[in-house]
């Protein structure tokens, strides 16, 4: 980091890092990055209902009123690919798949 002395004040001029947008893309802004992975309606209330644990699918679209099923699905693929999801599939019977939030 670079400082600068500009009329008795300090100045941080900060070297521009690359950040992770996803798993997928790098930029340089950190708000760019976080309005790229938010994108959608749903998302920061499946997110909020994520914060008391992990769910099962048909346990967050009964906590999420007038969200349809494909709407929040297609969410959870892409906040899933994005990382900050996590996907669990439980191998018993019927199958199982919860949701929970990652450390991202």
């Amino acid at each position: 980091m670079n400082t600068d002395k500009i009329q008795g004040t300090v100045t941080f001029v900060s070297v521009r890092e690359q950040m992770p947008v996803s798993k997928k893309e790098v930029g340089e802004c950190p708000v760019d990055a976080m309005m790229r992975v938010m994108d959608g309606r749903w998302k920061g209330t499946i997110l909020w209902r994520l914060l008391d644990g992990p769910r099962r699918t048909s346990e967050l679209k009964r906590s999420i009123p007038g969200i349809t099923e494909r709407m929040l699905i297609r969410h959870l693929q892409e906040l899933v690919a994005d990382g900050i999801v996590e996907r669990d599939d439980k191998t018993t019977i019927p199958p199982c798949v919860y949701y929970s939030l990652s450390a991202y």
